[in-house]
């Protein structure tokens, strides 16, 4: 199958694609790779995305990644996801983003996270996320935050809140932080009076 040239891969049906076995996805090479158009990007299951070698999802240009569906990128392992360049991350649309796995938001080094669209998270990816990727969030990402996604802070994330980060909160953003999370964070003095300095 490797044996294939590029041109005889691009040949392949939207289903013919799909019908490929896992091994015979993971045996493509990164030119039969980069040679997919986007219908046949798009026909890939989840399975088989997560099938592909690293080096082939490395190599996968902003056009293939932008036919990716919610599906195929929640399929992405953390080794493939984390390939992706601050430019590809940047240009995930919301719909993708939804599909992310805390494990894959997990495995991006803070550099990375930055280019993560935050607003698209639901609070289940939210809530899912290290509290190395809370500790890191800068000002401009917190100020992004919505209430929703603030009120879905588990208290092992809220202790990672540093008063610089409170200090870019809104009175609304403060507010939606759980009385429980509140009560159960351990917070520091300085986090306490950072935090009701905010509500002001």
């Amino acid at each position: 199958f490797a044996t294939l040239s590029s041109d005889q891969i691009n040949v392949f049906s939207a289903s013919q694609i799909a019908a490929l076995r896992t091994v015979q996805v993971a045996a493509l090479t990164t030119e039969q790779v980069s040679g997919l158009g986007t219908l046949q990007v798009a026909a890939l299951t989840a399975a088989q995305i997560a099938a592909m070698e690293t080096q082939d999802v490395e190599i996968l240009n902003a056009t293939q990644i932008s036919a990716l569906t919610s599906v195929q990128i929640g399929g992405l392992t953390t080794a493939q996801f984390s390939q992706f360049t601050t430019a590809e991350i940047a240009g995930l649309t919301t719909t993708q983003v939804t599909g992310l796995s805390a494990a894959s938001l997990n495995a991006l080094d803070t550099v990375k996270f930055e280019y993560i669209n935050l607003p698209a998270l639901s609070s289940t990816q939210f809530a899912g996320l290290g509290t190395e990727q809370i500790a890191g969030l800068t000002t401009m990402q917190v100020a992004s935050l919505g209430t929703v996604q603030i009120a879905s802070l588990t208290t092992l994330q809220a202790h990672e809140l540093t008063t610089i980060q409170f200090s870019a909160m809104s009175p609304t953003q403060a507010a939606a932080i759980t009385s429980y999370v509140i009560q159960n964070s351990a917070w520091s003095e300085d986090q306490i009076n950072a935090w009701a300095a905010a509500l002001d």
